[in-house]
């Protein structure tokens, strides 16, 4: 292995590895030979990812079955199968965090408390373990795993959802939380709730100084009364009056972990939200970290940083990859404003590229991923034409929306407008010393009152906005241009709708071929279309082929034969002519020379092409027997 690759001889020197390198550098793969060898000497890993479903493809289904024996997925209770309560649970932890002792009676079949109780016993043995889990999960695990210290690896996962938790809360809660702590003798709680209003951190750590012992027992209290009633009375009824607790939690983990606490009041007018608190976990400084992710983000480097300043930072960028190719419609940065204008045609012209891609797609029983806001999804798509279409909305905010395998077969992909995070996004410890002065903030409020179009005002400046755009826009072009470890390479085509400048940030991660157009104008729109049919042939013709031929060969293990011409033309028309039944007849001549042959049909004995299985005689209905065609010529 090279040794800027291998991670074992790095961590000796240096404890944390960022490896950043382009989309295809083989980062997963490293990973899996390191805890190939790192099990074998019987040491302990705790892999990190977005989902479990990712976990199993990416790693779990890769590993020696040595690796797999030793292999535990730790999932949460509220996922299918772990907890009998996990629907009741899902829903409670809307409102609080409740302990992870639930006392429900079904401790002896709980596949929960049995993951735990294995780490525990296998991580007494002293032999090497592997935990799968997913960042929510990550201090848990490391708490059931005391007797070593685990490396730790975070694959393809925003830091700050590592290391960094976070609550907004919206108006009138922190008032409806005081009441209720108050009401329900829960004093710490409610003043512990008042010093946070007032964003007194030195006040809630003094308090827990003091009296740190009654707050624990206010929290267990609290757990009481929300965890060991009737679980109908609390879910169904309780809910509709509760307060959201999850403050407190945050609070009470943060000040027991040491952890840093900032609070911050909203900067922009009418945000919705009266706090926003974050905890940032440093205890990861104590472990050896392996941090995989080419969609590098100044977030996430500032949250490194909080770590460790010295990390041994692996980056390559991509070479030339003329099978990725990106059309970008750049006449505008087609914000979600603009997009759910109600005057403007744009979606229209949306739709109708997804509708010439849609007969291809149906073809191939597969789906053209849609990327957009989901405002704009909601407003403009969700009801129109697009739905006759064979597409899959994905939003560009949601918990998935990051740059995974999860597309990995997807040969095209649509990205509608540029991806601005909101305004109170850049409220958080990564940006606040871009904050504009409050007197700026002001300025663009009573300027914006003039205005028909109300701009939205964000805290930091355009530049800033548009960075973290950038960044944003090439994770979601990242989850399409990734290509497998095995199997033929493939063309992939993302069409862009967006005029930010990502060209050269988009060939370091993945060597694409970025063309730009406009559409606005008749002869402008031609050349897209142009284009567009071209890379369509490329991207597309070979999956269909691949299929036509898959479908004979299906055929025929049921039928005696299958009549070339009348497939061809039943293909073509299934297609709406996109590809004609000659060209059809000769891929499937080209691909299946061998299986080609003459057969007499009628009163005449006219001979027709057919398809079977070679090295069979092939009979008409009188059992004349036929011989294969030796060459197909002039065909």
């Amino acid at each position: 292995m090279d040794d800027q690759r291998d991670y074992e001889k790095i961590l000796i020197s240096h404890p944390k590895i960022y490896n950043s390198s382009h989309t295809g550098g083989n980062k997963t793969t490293r990973a899996i030979q390191f805890i190939e060898g790192q099990t074998r000497k019987q040491r302990n890993v705790i892999v990190i990812m977005q989902s479990y479903d990712i976990l199993e493809v990416a790693y779990l289904n890769k590993f020696s079955s040595l690796v797999k024996s030793r292999t535990i997925i730790l999932k949460g209770r509220t996922q299918d199968g772990v907890c009998d309560f996990a629907k009741a649970l899902s829903k409670f932890y809307e409102y609080t965090i409740p302990k992870v002792e639930c006392n429900c009676g079904h401790e002896t079949n709980c596949q929960y408390k049995e993951n735990i109780e294995r780490i525990s016993d296998s991580d007494s043995t002293g032999y090497g373990i592997v935990i799968l889990t997913t960042p929510k999960l990550l201090y848990y695990a490391l708490s059931i795993i005391d007797s070593s210290i685990p490396t730790i690896i975070i694959d393809d996962v925003p830091f700050s959802e590592v290391v960094c938790n976070n609550v907004n809360i919206l108006n009138g809660n922190l008032d409806h939380l005081i009441q209720y702590c108050n009401d329900n003798n829960l004093p710490n709680l409610s003043t512990i709730s008042t010093l946070a209003k007032k964003q007194d951190i030195s006040g809630i750590r003094s308090l827990y100084n003091c009296y740190n012992t009654s707050i624990k027992d206010e929290f267990d209290r609290l757990n009481n009364i929300l965890l060991h009633q009737d679980f109908a009375s609390v879910f169904n009824a309780s809910t509709k009056i509760l307060p959201k607790f999850h403050i407190l939690h945050l609070i009470d983990n943060a000040i027991n972990g040491n952890e840093d606490i900032q609070l911050y009041e909203p900067q922009i007018p009418n945000t919705g939200f009266e706090l926003k608190i974050f905890s940032i976990n440093r205890s990861l400084s104590n472990y050896s970290l392996i941090y995989l992710n080419a969609s590098r983000t100044s977030e996430d480097d500032f949250y490194l940083n909080r770590i460790d300043k010295h990390w041994y930072k692996i980056e390559t960028d991509a070479t030339p990859n003329p099978n990725f190719v990106l059309l970008a419609i750049n006449d505008a940065s087609y914000s979600q404003a603009t997009i759910c204008d109600h005057n403007s045609k744009f979606a229209d012209k949306v739709i109708e590229i997804v509708e010439q891609l849609d007969i291809y797609f149906k073809f191939l029983n597969q789906e053209v991923i849609f990327f957009t806001h989901s405002r704009s999804y909601d407003e403009k798509f969700s009801n129109s034409r697009l739905n006759r279409t064979n597409h899959k909305f994905v939003p560009f905010r949601s918990d998935k929306s990051k740059a995974t395998n999860e597309f990995i077969d997807t040969p095209i992909s649509v990205i509608v407008g540029t991806p601005y995070l909101p305004p109170d996004y850049f409220i958080s410890p990564p940006f606040e010393l871009e904050w504009k002065p409050s007197s700026d903030i002001i300025k663009e409020v009573e300027d914006n009152k003039t205005k028909p179009y109300k701009n939205p005002i964000y805290p930091v400046n355009r530049e800033i906005s548009d960075n973290c755009a950038i960044e944003h826009l090439i994770q979601v072009v990242g989850r399409t241009f990734r290509k497998k470890n095995n199997g033929p390479e493939r063309k992939k085509l993302v069409i862009l709708f967006s005029n930010l400048d990502i060209k050269n940030a988009l060939f370091q991660q993945n060597g694409c071929e970025y063309l730009s157009f406009k559409i606005r104008s008749q002869t402008s729109r031609n050349g897209f279309y142009t284009q567009l049919e071209r890379e369509i042939k490329k991207v597309l013709f070979p999956l269909i082929f691949d299929k036509i031929i898959d479908d004979i060969k299906i055929r025929l293990e049921s039928d005696d034969h299958v009549k070339l011409y009348e497939y061809c033309v039943e293909v073509s028309k299934q297609l709406d002519g996109k590809i004609g039944f000659k060209t059809i007849e000769r891929e499937i001549k080209s691909r299946l020379h061998d299986y080609i042959q003459k057969m007499p049909v009628g009163f005449n004995n006219r001979n027709i092409l057919v398809i079977k299985k070679p090295n069979l005689p092939c009979f008409d209905d009188n059992d004349t027997i036929l011989k294969p065609i030796q060459s197909l010529e002039g065909e």
